[in-house]
């Protein structure tokens, strides 16, 4: 499985792979959603990896809006997921990102950095210049800034 900004690892779950659905939820910022790799079958995963892997050098910071654009049956993937049963709620203290290869953050702190971002008045999900989007350079910024989680 190639590294992206979607999946992690829970490390109370054995260090389990999973895929971040939602950042944070409007009510519970402090908790995220989330699919545990291995309860998928491999027609999902491959929807899920081929999706993400499409995502990663975007500005996207979430799957979940994503998933909701996909039919699966007489749902979209985000409904279908949440229908089945997978999705999880978890503290985002407790997941482990690895957003830029090498680079290891909580899913809480990759949060704060993107309410950073949002609330900056100038800051909009654009690419610059530089081909760079916004959300790309929160992230690089994560890997300056914070020292790796171990």
């Amino acid at each position: 499985m190639q590294v992206t900004k979607f999946y992690a690892t829970v490390p109370s779950e054995q260090n389990q792979t999973v895929v971040v659905i939602y950042n944070s939820l409007p009510d519970e910022p402090e908790f995220c959603l989330y699919v545990k790799w291995n309860r998928l079958n491999v027609a999902l995963q491959q929807t899920i990896s081929t999706l993400a892997s499409s995502l990663n050098t975007s500005s996207v910071t979430e799957l979940a809006g994503e998933l909701a654009n996909i039919r699966h049956g007489e749902y979209n993937f985000l409904q279908f997921l949440h229908k089945a049963g997978l999705l999880e709620k978890i503290r985002a203290s407790q997941v482990i990102l690895e957003p830029i290869p090498g680079v290891r953050i909580t899913q809480a702190t990759l949060n704060e950095q993107l309410r950073q971002l949002k609330d900056d008045k100038s800051a909009t999900i654009t690419t610059s210049s530089t081909g760079t989007s916004q959300a790309e350079n929160a992230f690089s910024n994560i890997a300056q800034t914070h020292a790796p989680v171990s």
